[in-house]
């Protein structure tokens, strides 16, 4: 095995002892998490006490500094009757190549999810499309762009779910793949989301 990979592993395990030690002293409990790219900052999914005006559990999005001896609240749930607005249900947290866009999927449609981005140099959180973030381009002429699988519906009658690509804004650019398979088009898709 090589260093790199030792180092990682070893990063990631500390990584996650240190959200459970942290999950059982404080009233939040870590639901998933990613790394930053060079390691030094941990965003989080959180259930935190009670539930919303919904009757949803309470989530918040927390960014863990200093090896997670602080955490920034990045965004708490806001329900709302408008799914393009529905900040609940948090999930697949997600970050772009350059680390500066956390992007998340919220409850939306009976179908489907909504995909919203916080930008982390400014904390504004801006709904990007509907449906669910499949992987992120990595690299080339799309890099940053988002593969999305969407659930749509043919004009005469019935639904089909195919692979799209929109970039960050949530600017549809066109039709990637039919179907769901993300593997032929993320070839280097790897989980990114860690769930406890």
């Amino acid at each position: 095995m090589g260093e790199q990979v030792k180092i990682l592993l070893l990063f990631a395990c500390f990584t996650f002892a240190t959200a459970l030690a942290y999950a059982g002293s404080a009233t939040d409990s870590p639901l998933e998490y990613i790394v930053a790219p060079r390691g030094k900052i941990v965003y989080y999914i959180m259930a935190t006490p009670g539930t919303d005006a919904t009757g949803n559990p309470n989530m918040a999005i927390k960014e863990g500094l200093d090896e997670n001896r602080s955490f920034r609240i990045l965004l708490t749930s806001r329900p709302s009757d408008d799914p393009k607005e529905n900040l609940t249900g948090f999930s697949h947290l997600t970050l772009s190549p350059d680390g500066k866009i956390l992007y998340f999927q919220t409850d939306a449609w009976a179908t489907s999810n909504a995909i919203h981005a916080i930008n982390l140099s400014t904390g504004k959180v801006f709904y990007v499309t509907s449906g669910a973030l499949a992987c992120i381009v990595l690299s080339g002429q799309y890099q940053s762009d988002l593969v999305v699988e969407q659930h749509r519906y043919f004009v005469q009658g019935g639904s089909h779910d195919d692979l799209w690509l929109f970039d960050p804004s949530g600017k549809q650019i066109g039709l990637v793949a039919q179907g769901t398979d993300a593997s032929r088009v993320c070839p280097e898709l790897k989980p990114a989301v860690r769930s406890r």
